[in-house]
């Protein structure tokens, strides 16, 4: 009887001990399984991730093929020293050129406003846009003469600074001033005025084609005078693309910056001379895009 129990307890026990590989063998394959699955799905989130971005580009002193022409109708818009030069005061308001980062215009006091002249071309689409900073409650209009569309400040928070713009259809043509900075209350406030624009629509993008003020927002940056313009979007990660400029004569000299949307710089890239259906043209090559970049190409002399 002994013997039998003995031998019971034995294959007891080397029944436990096989379950108990088993069971190691099972969770250790669970485990790697979990592990591969993990890694997989981790992959698959990187790669939905990067999705497609876009390139936009800015030039002066040349034309783009497939870009367009865009210019700034207003003068001295970043307001350097030089601002009224271009700029008349309309009563006793306070208006200096400040530097803070960046050159602003400081408006202190006063119920008047500042005005430059712009000609507009009747029934062409017009849009304005500008930058302002204000800490305190003063209620402002930012407007085109003869028209409905302004653009109203509010309070921002002290360095904090906010986008207006307003689109408008010219009612005849002629010389209007371009108000800003007109106060409405609140007028003792300091208020401060960035990179302020006027585009003729019409003329850049042709009457019936001209975009609408949600999409200008978002893709429309100041600039000063004319520049030449190009979006190009749905670029896969890792993508490469090209710009092909003609600089005017004489404009032989270039001078890139590129930019990420984290403002971080972009050195990927290469000029060269291309020659397409018979045309010489500098071609600009981002390598590998893998975010959206805005490049600024400027060409001197």
């Amino acid at each position: 009887m002994k013997k039998k129990g003995f031998i019971a307890t034995s294959l007891i026990y080397s029944f436990f001990l096989a379950f108990i590989a088993v069971m190691a063998a099972f969770l250790s394959n669970y485990i790697a399984g979990k592990r591969i699955v993990e890694n997989f799905n981790s992959k698959v989130a990187d790669e939905l991730s990067k999705g497609v971005y876009s390139v936009t580009i800015y030039s002066k002193n040349a034309n783009i093929l497939n870009g367009m022409s865009m210019t700034n109708l207003l003068a001295e818009g970043q307001f350097t020293d030089y601002f009224k030069t271009f700029w008349t005061t309309s009563g006793s308001a306070i208006f200096s050129s400040v530097f803070m980062g960046e050159t602003t215009l400081l408006r202190s006091g006063g119920s008047s406003y500042l005005y430059q002249n712009v000609y507009l071309n009747k029934n062409d689409k017009y849009y304005f846009k500008l930058d302002y900073s204000q800490s305190g409650s003063a209620l402002l209009y930012n407007s085109f003469e003869g028209t409905t569309a302004r653009v109203q400040t509010q309070r921002t928070g002290t360095g904090k600074w906010m986008s207006g713009s307003a689109i408008f259809t010219a009612p005849q043509n002629g010389s209007k001033k371009f108000i800003l900075g007109q106060c409405v209350s609140n007028c003792s406030s300091s208020v401060y005025f960035k990179n302020a624009m006027v585009v003729d629509l019409t003329a850049s993008f042709g009457a019936g084609y001209e975009p609408d003020k949600e999409w200008l927002d978002k893709n429309i940056n100041w600039f000063d005078g004319t520049i030449n313009y190009i979006k190009t979007k749905d670029i896969k990660y890792g993508d490469a693309t090209e710009f092909h400029f003609q600089p005017y004569s004489g404009y032989n000299n270039d001078s890139i910056m590129c930019t990420s949307d984290s403002d971080e710089p972009v050195y990927d890239y290469t000029l060269k001379n291309k020659i397409i259906d018979g045309t010489a043209y500098k071609t600009l090559k981002l390598s590998s895009v893998k975010s959206n970049i805005v490049c600024h190409v400027n060409w001197r002399t």
